[in-house]
């Protein structure tokens, strides 16, 4: 597992790749492809703009919203 200081450095990033998504949670990386894919059918399906790149990137507020990640608690124990 990652120290609060590593997840919130990936947590400042504006967007997030795979092993950034397992480095947060405790995923597989195909679980974590699942996420990404269902975030971006999410977005193109509501009209947001995507990138078609690999490795394939969504938005951070998008992952945090997705896995309800609890940004103040990690931003707390940082400290």
């Amino acid at each position: 597992m990652y120290t609060y200081q590593e997840q919130l450095k990936i947590l400042e990033k504006s967007y997030l790749t795979s092993s950034d998504i397992r480095k947060l949670t405790p995923m597989t990386e195909k679980q974590s492809y699942r996420v990404i894919n269902e975030i971006l059918k999410e977005m193109e399906s509501n009209n947001v703009p995507i990138f078609k790149c690999r490795p394939k990137l969504v938005p951070t507020k998008y992952v945090i919203e997705k896995l309800k990640i609890d940004v103040r608690h990690i931003k707390r124990m940082a400290k």
